[in-house]
C-alpha cells in the first residue's frame, strides 16, 4: 500500500506525487502525516494551493484528505502537513481496530510494480486468500534467477516485497510468484539507470 501527496497549483493543474512511500498494510491501522514538509519554489507563482494526501494503491487512492494555504509574493519556503492543518486531524484510520472483522481477499494475486520504470527499487504485493507457502522470485529475460524476494509460509492477506535492483544492469525483470494450492502469477518491471 501506498501513501503520497500531490498538490493542485493556482491555475488547476496537478502536480505531484511530491512525496510516497510504500509500507505493508495491516487491516486496521492509522497513518500519521506529522511532521512532513514540502518545500514551496520561489519561482511558483502566488495564489491558492491545495496540497492532498492520499492512501491507496498508487495511483488509486482509497482514503483521501486536503488542506489549503495561500502563496503571496515570491519567497520559497517550506509547507509543513501539521495535524491541525488536515480536516481530519492528520490522521487517515483504515478501520476500527476493536469492533470491524478482518476480512481476506478472495483470490490470489501478485500487483504490478510500483515504481516502474524504477531505479534503484520496486514494490510488489502479493494477496493470498489464505495461509500458504509462497515463493517470489525475481528472473532475467534470459531465464536467470536473479533473486528470491520469499520462500516459506505466509498468512492470508496482504505482503510487500522490495527488489533491490543496485547490482543489476538495466532492462525488463520477470517477478514470479508462486504460492501452492493458488498457482502462479507474474509480473514485469523495468530496471533503468
Amino acid at each position: 500500500m501506498n501513501y503520497w501527496t500531490d498538490v493542485t497549483l493556482p491555475n488547476g493543474q496537478d502536480f505531484g506525487p511530491l512525496f510516497s512511500v510504500t509500507f505493508a498494510l495491516q487491516p486496521y491501522m492509522e497513518i500519521d502525516v506529522i511532521g512532513l514538509t514540502q518545500n514551496v519554489p520561489a519561482l511558483a507563482p502566488p495564489g491558492t494551493y491545495t496540497f492532498h494526501g492520499h492512501v491507496g494503491w498508487y495511483p488509486n487512492a482509497q482514503v483521501s484528505d486536503s488542506f489549503e494555504f495561500e502563496k503571496t509574493g515570491g519567497a520559497a519556503g517550506a509547507i509543513a502537513f501539521d495535524p491541525a492543518q488536515w480536516p481530519a486531524g492528520g490522521t487517515w484510520a483504515a478501520g476500527d481496530a476493536e469492533n470491524a472483522p478482518v476480512s481476506l481477499p478472495g483470490a490470489f494475486a501478485l500487483s504490478g510494480a510500483h515504481p516502474n520504470p524504477f531505479n534503484p527499487s520496486t514494490a510488489f504485493t502479493v494477496t493470498l486468500p489464505e495461509a500458504a507457502e509462497l515463493a517470489v522470485e525475481v528472473f532475467n529475460t534470459a531465464g536467470q534467477r536473479v533473486a528470491t524476494l520469499a520462500d516459506g509460509s505466509y498468512s492470508g492477506g496482504e505482503h510487500l516485497f522490495v527488489f533491490d535492483g543496485s547490482g543489476l544492469a538495466s532492462g525488463l525483470y520477470l517477478v514470479r510468484a508462486h504460492a501452492d494450492r493458488f498457482g502462479t502469477r507474474t509480473a514485469k518491471a523495468l530496471l533503468m539507470k
